[in-house]
């Protein structure tokens, strides 16, 4: 068990610097609902990086199929990707750089689904 989790804080460690940078963009060039579309196309370059097959959902969503080879449980992975029209505060973490996009991220909806 402790050479797992010492793998984990490997990886994690790794991959830091690239996490921050996505998420850095994102806080930066926010969009609101329906027109998300750079953020769509960020995640699909994402997407097809890893090489995960996917299918189109509505306008800028994407469901993606992740199987491990092994019977167990199914679990939904969902997030919001768009932002709400609030005006920024000069004490903003990160500003926005798109003029349009002078918006906050809506509140973290990621929640896994045990099917």
């Amino acid at each position: 068990m402790e050479r797992n989790k010492d793998f984990i804080l490997k990886r994690v460690a790794e991959e830091k610097e690239y996490v921050q940078g996505i998420r850095r963009w994102r806080h930066e060039n926010l969009e609101v609902s329906g027109k998300e579309f750079d953020t769509s196309a960020m995640i699909l370059k994402e997407i097809e990086a890893l090489g995960l097959p996917y299918e189109k959902a509505a306008t800028n969503g994407y469901v993606v199929t992740m199987e491990c080879g092994k019977p167990g449980k199914t679990i939904v992975l969902r997030c919001d990707i768009d932002a709400l029209p609030v005006p920024e505060e000069a004490d903003n973490l990160c500003t926005a750089v798109s003029p349009s996009a002078r918006v906050f991220p809506t509140p973290a909806a990621t929640t896994p689904i045990p099917l």
